[in-house]
């Protein structure tokens, strides 16, 4: 298998997942939003949003859980 069969697989196995976060980007859209957070998002799907014109930056957030301790959650925004 080449590297280009195997990436071709993953973008299948992760379509469901492309057509959920489309459909959520139009939500905003139609709300007057031009950004969307998600909170995962594969490398996969990074590179085909980018590809396809949309910007995606990194945002990182702290979670603070019992006893004040903090956990670094990363999330990215992606803009239209």
């Amino acid at each position: 298998m080449t590297a280009q069969e195997l990436n071709s697989i993953a973008e299948q196995a992760l379509e469901q997942q492309y057509n959920d976060l489309i459909s959520n980007l139009r939500e905003c859209a139609k709300q007057g939003k031009n950004s969307y957070l998600s909170e995962e998002l594969p490398d996969i799907l990074l590179d085909k949003l980018i590809f396809k014109g949309y910007r995606i930056t990194p945002v990182v957030r702290y979670r603070y859980s019992f006893l004040f301790q903090k956990k670094r959650v990363k999330h990215y925004k992606i803009q239209f």
